[in-house]
Parts: structure tokens; C-alpha cells; sequence
């Protein structure tokens, strides 16, 4: 799968952004530094990575915790 701004969209949560859990699963350091969306247009992701992120999407940086 290739990441492009629909997929983006398909995995934001329902305050618009992104968890930690979520960048964690892209590499993305936290917090992301600006410009962190674009690096990743174009990249090729697994099916499995897919799910995995979309999965991460109510994983809250306090469950990161316990």
C-alpha cells in the first residue's frame, strides 16, 4: 500500500489527529516535527502495517503507559 493523503484521512482519530502509537508504528519520532506527513507520501507500506495503524488509532499515550 502506498501512503498518500487519503490514508491519512482513512486512520485519524475522532479529534483530528494522530496517537503516539500510531507515528510510533510509522517511525515518526514524538512529538512529529512539521513536514513528518510529507516524508512519508509515497511510501510503500505492508496490509499488515495498515491494520496495525488502524488498530493504534484508541491507543491513548496513557495505555502507552500500563
Amino acid at each position: 500500500m502506498k501512503i498518500t493523503e487519503d490514508f491519512f484521512k482513512s486512520w485519524m482519530t475522532d479529534a483530528g489527529g494522530y496517537t503516539r502509537a500510531q507515528l510510533n508504528l510509522l517511525k515518526i519520532e514524538w512529538p512529529p516535527v512539521h513536514g513528518w506527513k510529507a516524508r512519508l507520501i509515497g511510501t510503500e507500506i505492508t496490509d499488515e502495517l495498515y491494520q496495525k495503524i488502524l488498530a493504534a488509532k484508541h491507543i491513548t499515550s496513557q495505555k502507552l503507559k500500563n
